[in-house]
């Protein structure tokens, strides 16, 4: 009960999601984030391009944005959930993470989007997703499931506004493609989720698109647990063929762009 009280409240947010209090009250959650500090920081250190920007798309309650914001000097984070955006909103006031109550996508629009309630880290714009990832493997009901209209916006309007991000990284439970569509620009590095089989053909697809804003200039690598699952990165083509190889039911894949 104090919890849910202390959620609603700023000051609550800050309490609950302060690096003192996750280390006492969740000491293996916070050993895990600092183990993904470490991997997104030799990482992104390993590229050589300003530390200027990160975009977070599925920001969620901001546990990456808040390990980005110590590798960036600013942070975009996007999370269309109303009731997370309220956490995501406290938890970054006055810091160098920019949030925004909005989604990403192909055009600018309005769209609806699927929102589960009580796990709303599944809730997506992909009807798909909904209907595959969170029905068929029963990640939740009918009932939990609350449609809303929301704003979607090409992530190149970011990028002109901003200006290049060194990273972007995309969570958005099976509109991957969709955000990817929406990107011109070829930055130094991204990464996305992908679910196997269900959306394999839409994980190519992004891969494919790309290989062509970069002119075939970006290499590909897959991990699972922050690990990388192959000694070197991959050309398009072959990084096409163990995504459409692989029994593995989820991935991340990570685009790096090469000169």
């Amino acid at each position: 009960m104090l919890k849910n009280y202390l959620k609603r409240t700023p000051l609550g947010i800050k309490i609950l999601y302060s690096n003192l209090y996750q280390r006492i009250k969740h000491p293996d959650d916070f050993q895990k984030q600092l183990e993904e500090y470490n991997f997104y920081r030799d990482l992104i250190q390993n590229i050589n391009y300003k530390k200027d920007l990160i975009i977070d798309v599925g920001a969620n309650i901001g546990d990456k944005s808040e390990i980005f914001s110590k590798l960036a000097k600013k942070v975009l984070a996007f999370e269309p959930s109303i009731s997370i955006f309220h956490i995501l909103k406290h938890r970054h006031k006055n810091s160098n993470v920019e949030v925004f109550n909005n989604a990403l996508g192909s055009s600018n629009t309005t769209l609806d989007f699927y929102e589960l309630e009580g796990k709303e880290a599944y809730s997506s714009l992909s009807k798909k997703h909904i209907e595959t990832t969170v029905m068929e493997r029963k990640v939740a009901d009918t009932n939990s499931l609350k449609n809303k209209k929301v704003t979607v916006e090409k992530i190149e309007n970011y990028i002109k506004k901003y200006g290049v991000s060194i990273y972007i990284k995309i969570d958005v439970e099976g509109y991957e493609y969709e955000v990817i569509q929406g990107l011109e620009t070829a930055v130094p590095l991204i990464n996305l989720k992908a679910n196997l089989p269900e959306f394999k053909q839409e994980s190519v697809n992004c891969i494919t698109h790309l290989s062509n804003i970069s002119k075939d200039k970006y290499v590909f690598n897959f991990t699972t647990n922050n690990a990388f699952l192959l000694k070197n990165f991959l050309p398009m083509k072959e990084a096409v063929k163990f995504i459409t190889t692989t029994e593995l039911r989820y991935l991340e894949i990570y685009a790096k762009l090469i000169n």
